[in-house]
């Protein structure tokens, strides 16, 4: 997370949610205790200049602005679909100053731009956790896998 803490919900008027290219999925926008507002607007900014940022080969431009029109379709009036320069002006455009909330983004320099806006709550990521007390080695679970957690031994890593 940003490092600030989430703000308690306000009474009324739902607040907007920012959904990014790489958070299409339903487990990103469904409310709940950690999740956007219920019956809140969902924002989705196709921002040129996130394209002009990183160099995408033309299949994958295609294939994340197909995914992002079909996620907005999908989710119906609910979606404010804005196409705009860049994530600052699609926001104040689609949100206004309105409070608005975002998952934590994948990049560091989205997380950044997310922690940088004053009327933006940042929530949880929404990303399954290990289960407590279980930690990942290489991708595998120590716990499922005794092979691994002997590997890690043997390379002096401390395992639980």
């Amino acid at each position: 997370m940003s490092g600030r803490a989430q703000r308690p919900r306000p009474p009324g008027r739902p607040r907007a949610h920012l959904l990014f290219g790489a958070r299409l999925g339903p487990r990103f926008t469904g409310p709940g205790v950690d999740g956007p507002d219920e019956d809140g607007p969902i924002v989705v900014i196709e921002s040129r200049a996130a394209f002009r940022r990183r160099s995408f080969h033309r299949a994958e431009a295609h294939l994340v602005l197909s995914a992002m029109c079909h996620r907005a379709a999908a989710l119906g009036d609910r979606v404010r679909y804005v196409k705009a320069d860049t994530y600052r002006e699609g926001l104040a455009r689609a949100a206004g100053r309105s409070r608005t909330t975002a998952r934590h983004p994948t990049s560091h320099a989205a997380a950044r731009f997310v922690a940088g806006l004053p009327d933006v709550d940042v929530l949880p990521a929404g990303l399954p956790r290990a289960p407590r007390g279980v930690r990942r080695l290489g991708g595998r679970t120590a716990e499922r896998e005794p092979a691994a957690l002997e590997q890690e031994r043997r390379r002096g890593r401390s395992a639980p």
